[in-house]
């Protein structure tokens, strides 16, 4: 074995001789500090050169069943706010159905009775959508209502956290919002609880447009909304605790509160869209 060894030793010598220099030197034949990176790598430009806008709501909708988000993940659209509010028209006075809630709605935008405002920024590529309410003075003046739009620590009640996904296009979510929304200007701003929120559309310069879907969780529901419809005195033949029993166990069932939310809670799946224009207050 020992007459391979000097073979060895003078091809590692040779095999050495022929290898690249792993540690390039300077002209005085001292290592060189170049490595042939410039360091003048460019980051990517945001997807949007988007920076802010406000706007005003200028339309909304109740979607249809069948419209909306998948939002449970088995390939279907998961709406059940329709079917939902043909039930609750038949325990109160008002027109509670999708297509007599619309109207009013749409009524309430035309008339300044309903005031509903987004502000939008953009910011290191994270896109923050507020949904926000605001009222119009004898002067036909804009303003925010604050006391309604941001709870204790300024913080919206219904702030969407999402992206840009080119120019124009947003996605947000999933959030829990609350949307305050009322039809009586000298009245308290009914919140309409939205669990696990996302939402998809487009936000420019001139005006943005959303699809909006989430979960409304039963128990919210009934204290922030349902309970405050009902008069006191009742409704038919039933006392207003009659009906609040009724409806609440109606809600909760597995094949009208179709989305399980956290803490084993259920949830209504709901979808709505907007449409707003450029607007300052």
């Amino acid at each position: 074995m020992t007459r391979f060894l000097p073979i060895a030793m003078a091809c590692t010598l040779l095999l050495g001789a022929c290898k690249p220099d792993d540690d390039p030197k300077d002209d005085t034949g001292n290592p060189s500090d170049d490595t042939g990176d410039t360091g003048d790598t460019v980051p990517d430009e945001p997807p949007s050169d988007f920076v802010s806008g406000s706007y005003r709501v200028t339309g909304m909708e109740l979607l249809n069943t069948g419209e909306g988000f998948d939002l449970d993940d088995d390939g279907e659209v998961n709406n059940k706010l329709p079917a939902v509010l043909t039930l609750l028209d038949l325990a109160v006075q008002d027109d509670m159905s999708r297509d007599g809630l619309n109207s009013t709605i749409a009524a309430a935008l035309k008339s300044g009775e309903l005031v509903q405002l987004i502000d939008a920024t953009y910011a290191e590529r994270a896109l923050q959508y507020d949904l926000l309410l605001g009222a119009v003075d004898e002067l036909d003046v804009l303003t925010l209502d604050e006391d309604q739009s941001y709870d204790s620590e300024g913080v919206p009640y219904s702030r969407f956290e999402g992206v840009f996904l080119d120019q124009v296009a947003i996605d947000l979510g999933p959030n829990d919002v609350q949307i305050p929304v009322t039809f009586y200007p000298d009245e308290p701003a009914i919140m309409i609880p939205v669990w696990q929120a996302i939402a998809t559309g487009e936000a420019t310069a001139e005006g943005t447009t959303c699809t909006l879907g989430g979960a409304i969780p039963v128990d919210l529901l009934m204290v922030q909304v349902v309970e405050p419809l009902i008069p006191e005195e009742g409704y038919g033949d039933q006392t207003k605790e009659e009906l609040l029993e009724d409806i609440e166990q109606l809600l909760s069932s597995e094949s009208v509160s179709d989305i399980e939310l956290e803490g084993g809670l259920r949830g209504i799946s709901a979808a709505l869209s907007f449409i707003a224009e450029p607007a300052t207050w």
